[in-house]
């Protein structure tokens, strides 16, 4: 530990012509960028091994609101999945497996000003791991993001550092050694780099944010958690602005987000877990998707969909909402669509549940010529829907002056043994699916726990690309598909995300 803090050069400030990014931005690009990989898309692996040493949660102060870590040098086989996965991307300049970490981090730099060179200014010194952190200013003061960065040699460590101070540009970049060894701290005011490098109590103190972290599964090399709450109490009390729904004096926002992610040879993936978020205002609270248990509509899909999504809980959470805005409607006006509403038979929130039933189901297909989209609705009474549903028919004629063909509703709605569908055209209704979508690999591939998860959102986006004509950059090419499954107890919630790689 050291005996006082050492100040990498005069905390004064100096002026030179400024460039397009600030000292702060230029190093916080390099920091978090390997949370970005191939053009924007995330880059993550994990060191098995992991490093010796303090970790960043073991440096940045106690009352640290949100924190983004990434470990910069992963294991042999996240290295090989990573090359794997960055070749698939020319841009990258990727040339081995051993230098991931130096040519992604190169290409960064480059990309932030000529002023910084990595393999001159950075890779001399630069440990394997780094983390920002916003931390509370004094009374009154803004929020600071802080940068901790591990170095390797602290000699070429003072050089680099002072090299990006001298880059001057329209703010001033201010640093420090922390007691904390090997990690040099940077922020925006020398104060709070002081203040941080001297710090006692550090992040990996707070026995919420360990809970939070344990949470995740397996390994991650990009990990960002939040304190909801202290992130809400930094906020600037004069933009807090009241709004229709509710007074801004009623949030009591709490709870916490953690996020991991890491690589394949052939995806990439991100876990966010909310766990006990909440805002202190009902009907917002009270607004869940994702509980219980889907029943896998999607899965019995066509295998050739572009598209396909599934929710629970979609009618009571709609018709939730509605009971929360229907004052805000009354008030803004809105008093005659209602009576329009209730003349036209339709009985509001109770249709809405009617209609919507337990679990809704959707897919799109075909081509941008010949379009295929239908809807699947889970829903004990089916014709009460299909009662609703006319009458909403009826009341569009009546606003729009143009009435629809008799019987026009029969063409696109269906009786199922669960419930009912709707979608055009009339023939996929009734089409079989000779192969379904729960047993193409793509999407396996996609979304590998669709299995029961009350929330399954599946695009196919090399097909989406091809059938529906969109154009695609070189990078783009390579993607394959997007899947996101959502699971919640009412409490918490772990949400799994995942690109895959053609």
């Amino acid at each position: 530990m050291a005996d006082h803090l050492d100040v990498l050069g005069a905390p004064e400030r100096v002026r030179r012509q400024p460039l397009d990014r600030t000292r702060v931005q230029i190093f916080v690009t390099g920091v978090t960028a390997l949370s970005v990989l191939l053009s924007g898309v995330a880059y993550a692996g994990y060191s098995a091994l992991a490093p010796q040493g303090h970790s960043p949660e073991q440096v940045l102060p106690l009352g640290t609101a949100a924190f983004a870590k990434v470990d910069l040098d992963p294991s042999a086989s996240q290295k090989i999945a990573v090359y794997r996965l960055s070749k698939r991307f020319p841009k990258t300049h990727v040339k081995s497996d051993h230098s991931v970490k130096d040519d992604l981090l190169a290409d960064v730099f480059k990309a932030a000003g000529q002023e910084v060179d990595y393999r001159r200014d950075i890779k001399p010194w630069i440990g394997d791991r780094a983390a920002i952190g916003v931390v509370p200013g004094a009374a009154g003061d803004s929020p600071h993001p802080l940068v901790a960065v591990e170095f390797k040699d602290k000699n070429a460590a003072t050089k680099g550092v002072q090299h990006l101070r001298d880059v001057n540009s329209a703010n001033d970049l201010f640093y420090a050694f922390s007691d904390v060894d090997d990690y040099v701290l940077l922020s925006d005011t020398q104060e709070a780099v002081d203040a941080a490098a001297h710090a006692t109590r550090h992040l990996a103190d707070d026995g919420s944010y360990r809970s939070a972290i344990a949470t995740l599964r397996g390994d991650q090399i990009v990990t960002a958690w939040a304190d909801l709450g202290k992130v809400f109490s930094l906020l600037p009390k004069d933009a807090l602005k009241n709004n229709p729904f509710f007074p801004m004096d009623n949030l009591k926002v709490g709870g916490q987000y953690v996020l991991g992610a890491h690589a394949e040879n052939d995806a990439i993936e991100i876990d966010l877990h909310q766990l006990g978020a909440t805002t202190g205002i009902s009907q917002l609270d009270h607004l869940a998707l994702g509980t219980g248990k889907g029943s896998d509509l999607v899965q019995g899909f066509p295998s050739d969909s572009v598209a396909a999504v599934s929710v629970t809980g979609l009618g009571e959470a709609l018709a939730s909402g509605y009971t929360s805005i229907r004052p805000m409607i009354a008030d803004l006006g809105g008093g005659d669509v209602l009576s329009s509403i209730a003349h036209a038979g339709i009985h509001l929130p109770a249709d809405i549940r009617t209609v919507f039933g337990t679990e809704v189901a959707g897919y799109v297909a075909g081509t941008k010529d010949d379009p295929i989209a239908v809807l699947h609705v889970k829903n004990d009474h089916p014709a009460a829907a299909k009662a609703v549903l006319q009458k909403v028919v009826g009341l569009v004629d009546q606003w729009s002056g143009q009435p629809t063909a008799p019987g026009s509703l029969d063409s696109v709605f269906k009786t199922v043994p669960d419930g009912f569908v709707v979608g055009v055209p009339e023939e996929a209704l009734t089409a079989k699916a000779t192969k379904q979508l729960g047993s193409s690999n793509v999407f396996r591939n996609a979304v590998p726990d669709a299995h029961g998860a009350p929330v399954v959102v599946f695009v196919d986006l090399a097909a989406l690309q091809s059938r529906y004509d969109l154009g695609a950059g070189a990078d783009l090419a390579k993607l394959q598909a997007f899947g996101a499954t959502t699971r919640s107890d009412g409490k918490n919630s772990v949400t799994r995300l995942r690109l895959t790689f053609r």
